[in-house]
């Protein structure tokens, strides 16, 4: 990749495009019917090239990053987002999950009340109910404020980041797994070693943690088996994570 920032954001907003007349389809639908071009209307009733949720709130992400991270300017942007449909594709915020959209009331609230200290303790006031992959959907422009850094001060950025719309651990968890990853291939490293490298990585930091076995067991296909020993139908039963692992065997 020649610019990798751009080209980061640019297959964000086309991979979601392609997939947003398709939201909410079952698997066997999409079996049946596979996403093969960019096609408007059906789940959404939004015409073709239209984005997300997914890549507005990356862009948000991106914009912070740019003019220097900080929670602070994230909750801001996302704010922005909810409020004034910033950052989306034809001034309509037309698909916004209920966790989300419940996360960045709180957000309006700490930035109002200027507690923004407040920001870096999202991730001890979750439970399990705010949960769900739409920090992970988000957090790819993350990876050049973490790269290189220590795998332990990377999931400390990417929790609190994580926390400003998903708080819990499995879905911090889920989004330093995919960074890590990114991190191999932006590297340079062949995405077989990256995914190696990456399991490996990952348990040895999980016992350095003490992660429950509880939570690790939501990533059992992707951490502690080998995605790739799996068969094909195993793998297309989808999951956090494996959604942006399956390519690394070749399944498609």
């Amino acid at each position: 990749m020649k610019n990798k920032p751009k080209d980061i954001l640019f297959g964000i907003a086309i991979g979601d495009a392609i997939g947003v007349p398709y939201e909410f389809s079952s698997r066997e639908q999409m079996m049946k019917n596979p996403a093969k071009d960019i096609v408007g209307y059906m789940s959404h009733n939004q015409p073709p090239g239209t984005w997300s949720d997914d890549s507005s709130l990356t862009f948000c992400l991106a914009e912070s990053l740019i003019n220097g991270y900080s929670l602070k300017s994230t909750a801001e942007n996302f704010i922005k987002w909810k409020k004034e449909a910033y950052w989306t594709a034809r001034g309509n915020v037309f698909d916004i999950g209920m966790t989300t959209a419940k996360a960045i009331t709180k957000l309006e609230k700490i930035i109002a009340d200027k507690s923004f200290d407040d920001l870096d303790l999202l991730k001890y006031e979750s439970d399990e109910y705010d949960n769900g992959n739409g920090s992970l959907m988000r957090i790819l422009p993350l990876i050049f404020e973490i790269k290189d850094k220590s795998i332990t001060n990377q999931f400390e950025i990417i929790w609190k980041n994580s926390a400003l719309t998903h708080g819990h651990i499995r879905s911090a968890m889920s989004c330093l797994i995919y960074l890590k990853f990114s991190e191999h291939l932006i590297n340079g490293i062949d995405k077989k070693e990256a995914y190696k490298l990456t399991r490996s990585e990952i348990k040895e930091f999980w016992d350095k943690m003490n992660f429950a076995e509880i939570e690790r067991k939501h990533f059992s296909r992707v951490i502690q088996n080998d995605i790739c020993q799996f068969p094909k139908e195993t793998i297309l039963s989808g999951g956090y994570v494996i959604e942006s692992l399956k390519q690394v065997c070749g399944v498609f």
